[in-house]
């Protein structure tokens, strides 16, 4: 916990003393009443359905299809990549 929040969970938020653990609440009805006391939500969040794959200019094109000319332009210069060694 302290990595992530940069909290210690055993030491004083106030004067920075020692804490140390009275209890543990395992109780599933204790623990609804306790968080709802404090207006926090008993139930857990909703996951979000699960996405897919980001379609980017891919998406107008066909899988089958070979790619358009006009969208790779010719380079400036001549280039070849054979070894001359």
């Amino acid at each position: 916990m302290a990595r992530i929040y940069e909290v210690f969970p055993l030491r004083c938020p106030q004067c920075g003393g020692a804490m140390r653990i009275l209890a543990f609440v395992t109780d599933a009805a204790t623990v609804r009443d306790i968080l709802a006391y404090l207006g926090e939500p008993i139930a857990p969040p909703r996951s979000a359905p699960a996405r897919g794959p980001p379609l980017g200019e891919a998406a107008n094109a066909k899988q089958d299809s070979p790619p358009d000319p006009a969208l790779q332009p010719v380079p400036a210069y001549e280039f070849d990549q054979r070894l001359s060694w």
